[in-house]
């Protein structure tokens, strides 16, 4: 199966980075998605980008200065998005591993003081998290980051079992599987995730 990754960037100050991404995708025998065109309305825009990532294994994020374009009609208990700032929530909101990549420099000139702004603080946001990012100046730094990126692990996912659910076959030990699930799922044990954790047993 091949790996898709979509590629988000605005096209003002990003295009030809984009393209240089996209490129080097293929030399991997990866599957560049990219979203060219949309619609006006706010709901036929997330319904497209929806149908877009939902088939991709990850999304290469290119963050840069300029807020670009917009949905004209957006629904009044919507907050202000560009197209990308849109994918990027998107992706997240569809657990989509995303690799992010920041244009250095300073901000685009050409925009409105608000565009400015609202730019601004989505790459603040973007860039506080804890997720590790890249910076990159020039196409052949970018093109180096991405060739560096293992995207064949994200199959890399053993799939033995005869079912792809084994559901409700699966039973007992349920203090176990209680306690493991509250591990896995809280904050405060950071550190033992960190230690992974093993299950060993009888086949069967």
């Amino acid at each position: 199966m091949r790996i898709k990754v979509f590629v988000s960037g605005t096209s003002k100050d990003l295009k030809i980075f984009r393209k240089a991404a996209t490129e080097t995708l293929k030399g991997m025998k990866i599957e560049p998605i990219v979203q060219d065109h949309f619609a006006p309305d706010h709901q036929t825009v997330c319904e497209m980008l929806r149908d877009r990532l939902s088939p991709c294994d990850a999304v290469v994020c290119l963050v840069g200065h300029v807020y670009g374009a917009e949905p004209k009609e957006r629904p009044e208990h919507e907050r202000r998005r560009s197209y990308t700032q849109m994918e990027y929530d998107l992706a997240i909101a569809m657990k989509k591993p995303i690799y992010r990549f920041f244009l250095r420099g300073e901000p685009n000139a050409d925009e409105t003081k608000v565009k400015q702004q609202l730019q601004h603080r989505h790459r603040r946001l973007l860039m506080s998290t804890d997720q590790l990012y890249e910076e990159f100046s020039t196409v052949e730094e970018l093109q180096e980051r991405i060739a560096e990126i293992e995207f064949k692990k994200l199959l890399s996912r053993i799939h033995n079992l005869p079912y792809r659910s084994i559901g409700s076959l699966f039973k007992g030990r349920e203090d176990f599987i209680r306690e493991l699930r509250q591990r896995l799922s809280d904050d405060t044990h950071a550190a033992v995730i960190m230690a992974r954790q093993a299950i060993h047993g009888l086949g069967g």
